[in-house]
């Protein structure tokens, strides 16, 4: 509902379009989401949205507040919305500021806590294109390395959009399988480096068509966000899919490899990008693969590895984004995606500090498949 100062009703063209924009396809999800599930809960509030101190817009939204209250921490958020975006930029001289009002006639009205308070402030995301393809397990070492880092306070959240090597990951169940040596060894003869991943799932492949993703954020008690941080990762690649006209949709493809209920498929029927977690005391890794082009080489590789695993799947779920769209723009996808998350939050540049690098060279040999 959109109402003026006074409560009366107004068509949403008297509102400035990026306020509608914002309350309609940014600010409002992320409020449902919540915040952490140790708060306890409360029920439907009414968001406000401010112009120049007059009520400009208003929606109700059903909400989990902290133990001393949402009020004050919610009023700090003026002047951005949830992702980010500078909304006084787009509206100067105006100034946009929220406040939240209980609604007593919806107290029935919870939500599932999935989510995380700080979606609604001023997110700063360090971005790093930094590729560490040799040896070819340094990568998955960097990532953990990070992880470590970001950890203790050391390193800022940092999202690495990158090329990688010609590797095939391999995750924990794999290694314990009978077969693993027989499969890395069918993943060498292909060309392609064995390693051992950070996150969880079946072997995946990273290859020179594909852009890898590896977000690091400090979070004190990293279990409870995870479903949220799925959600989030998903839904970014999902749109950033979109933007280049596919009709890219968040889910499982019967048959796939390396199912996960947060794969992001073309049509339900290939899938496009594969995502996973690690977690560690004060940190979370999300990280991933997003097909660019060359799918048949996935599916070429996968097939004797999966056979060496015993594992069953449809090697015609493979998908890429060249596949869909007839063309392979490998630039145009890593903008998407950017695009994507600089839509949500603020994203700046950087590099990863010695200290992250010297760790990583480290670690490197501990995830070098045997």
């Amino acid at each position: 509902m959109v109402v003026n100062e006074r409560g009366g009703q107004l068509a949403e063209a008297a509102l400035p379009k990026p306020v509608c924009a914002v309350l309609r396809d940014h600010l409002h999800p992320y409020l449902l989401a919540g915040v952490r599930a140790r708060h306890r809960p409360v029920h439907a509030r009414e968001l406000r949205v401010l112009v120049d101190g007059q009520r400009a817009a208003c929606m109700r939204v059903p909400v989990w507040t902290a133990r001393r209250g949402l009020r004050r921490r919610v009023r700090d958020v003026d002047g951005y919305c949830s992702h980010g975006l500078d909304i006084h930029s787009l509206l100067s001289p105006r100034q946009i500021s929220w406040e939240f009002n209980m609604d007593s006639q919806d107290k029935q009205d919870r939500v599932s806590p999935c989510g995380m308070l700080h979606r609604m402030t001023s997110r700063r995301i360090r971005l790093t294109q930094e590729a560490f393809r040799e040896p070819a397990a340094l990568d998955t070492a960097v990532s953990r390395a990070l992880l470590r880092q970001v950890a203790r306070g050391d390193e800022p959240e940092t999202l690495r959009l990158y090329t990688p090597a010609d590797v095939v990951a391999f995750g924990p169940q794999d290694t314990r399988a009978d077969g693993y040596g027989k499969a890395t060894a069918a993943a060498r003869s292909a060309g392609f480096e064995a390693i051992e991943r950070l996150a969880g799932g079946r072997a995946a492949v990273f290859h020179s068509g594909t852009i890898a993703f590896s977000w690091t954020m400090q979070d004190t008690v990293p279990r409870e966000d995870v479903m949220a941080r799925f959600d989030e990762a998903a839904d970014i690649m999902m749109r950033a899919l979109r933007r280049l006209g596919i009709d890219a949709r968040v889910g499982e493809v019967d048959g796939e490899y390396c199912p996960g209920q947060h794969s992001v498929n073309a049509r339900g029927k290939r899938k496009l990008m594969g995502v996973g977690q690690r977690l560690i005391r004060g940190a979370a890794h999300v990280g991933g693969v997003v097909v660019v082009e060359d799918g048949e080489r996935i599916r070429d590789v996968l097939l004797p590895v999966y056979d060496a695993l015993d594992v069953g799947w449809q090697p015609e779920t493979v998908g890429s984004i060249e596949d869909e769209l007839g063309v392979a723009d490998y630039d145009a996808a890593v903008r998407a995606i950017l695009d994507e998350f600089a839509a949500r939050y603020t994203l700046y540049g950087g590099t990863l500090s010695a200290e992250t690098l010297r760790l990583a060279e480290e670690l490197e040999p501990e995830h070098l498949a045997p």
